[in-house]
């Protein structure tokens, strides 16, 4: 588990309470993205991409991360991507399995109070699966804060059994 942040958190001053506290609740590590190691709020050892390093967990978190090319050649070949950022066009949505259009300053705190140890994503053991629906949660909805969330179309289950639930 791999837990990412960019300029999208904000401030230097959000990346320990979003992402560092993100990663420590799943057991995970922090990185980041090439536009914030070079603005100084994280050391170029935690950069992901194609002048960082090149990662392939079985689960990337990317928060507040636009989705530029050299980023995207480090962390492609992870198993599952989820991204949280507010511009629902941004490029990292076009390789993420899991994307929630939302502030991540609002999104990541919600997941984190309700996560204590008990947040979990889960895929019904349906990996290739996850896909169908373009947003499962009106904004506002179950995660607390104006998101919404969104699935890649990598493959089509059947709308009546659809295979993923969040749980938070």
């Amino acid at each position: 588990m791999v837990v990412s942040g960019g300029r999208g958190i904000g401030e230097e001053a959000n990346y320990g309470p979003l992402v560092d506290t993100l990663a420590n609740l799943l057991n995970g590590a922090s990185g980041a993205s090439r536009a914030i190691v070079d603005a100084g709020w994280v050391p170029y050892s935690k950069q992901v991409g194609q002048t960082g390093k090149t990662v392939k967990p079985k689960v990337y978190i990317a928060l507040g991360i636009s989705g530029a090319t050299q980023h995207m050649v480090g962390m492609k070949g992870s198993d599952n991507i989820i991204a949280i950022n507010k511009d629902a066009e941004a490029p990292i949505f076009s390789v993420a399995d899991l994307g929630i259009v939302g502030d991540v300053t609002k999104v990541v705190p919600a997941l984190i109070e309700r996560g204590n140890g008990a947040l979990s994503l889960r895929f019904d053991g349906i990996q290739e699966s996850i896909g169908y629906a373009k947003q499962i949660v009106p904004e506002g909805g179950r995660l607390g804060a104006s998101a919404v969330i969104r699935l890649s179309a990598k493959t089509r289950p059947s709308p009546q059994n659809f295979p993923i639930s969040v749980r938070l």
